[in-house]
């Protein structure tokens, strides 16, 4: 027969004395029962002591809510002037950025226009010396051909004249031939035209 236990044993004891009864199930049914129990009573108190806790912080935010709006205003002032002194911060410091990326701009185009601009003088003096000598040639051979059409023209002019009297006199001496194609090619090889002009 098994012991009946009692409320001195420990629970090693317990657990032997239990186990080697007839009764063991329900020991064991009511000892299940016994720690529900007891997880709902400190779930209980817990609860009891967080709704103190928090009925305790809303009666201190009840009793703190005049001095609060009181100082709401400065608050919010003081909110606004911190917002109000990070924002021109940030647009001094954006500001600031600007002006550097500006003059970086302003440094490169000026370095691009003074290349592009001393590109162009080179440029300029290539074109120049190689033009230069080309026009002073064209230059000097229109002079040149302006001074031997300005004297060459006047005495083939007179050549020209002496050579048609000299044929009016021979068509006057001669009987009336036909003139001939051959003299008249040999008038324009000589640099005469219908008009007497030098081509």
């Amino acid at each position: 027969m098994a012991t009946k236990p009692t409320n001195k044993q420990t629970p090693t004891q317990a657990r032997r004395t239990a186990h080697s009864s007839d009764l063991a199930p329900f020991y064991a049914i009511a000892g299940l029962t016994d720690v529900v129990v007891t997880g709902l009573r400190e779930r209980v108190v817990a609860g009891q002591a967080a709704a103190a806790a928090q009925q305790a912080a809303l009666e201190r935010q009840v009793r703190n809510l005049p001095e609060f709006v009181k100082t709401l205003p400065t608050q919010l002032r003081d909110q606004a002037e911190t917002l109000i002194s990070d924002v021109t911060t940030t647009y001094e410091d954006l500001a600031g950025r600007g002006i550097r990326a500006v003059e970086q701009v302003r440094h490169q185009a000026r370095d691009v226009a003074n290349t592009v601009s001393d590109q162009a003088d080179d440029v300029t003096t290539v074109v120049a010396d190689t033009v230069e000598p080309t026009i002073e040639g064209f230059e000097e051979t229109v002079t040149t051909a302006r001074k031997v059409a300005t004297s060459e023209t006047p005495k083939r002019a007179a050549a020209g004249r002496k050579s048609a009297t000299t044929r009016e006199t021979a068509t006057k001496r001669a009987p009336a031939a036909k003139k001939s194609p051959a003299k008249k090619a040999s008038a324009k090889e000589e640099g005469f035209g219908q008009e007497g002009i030098v081509r």
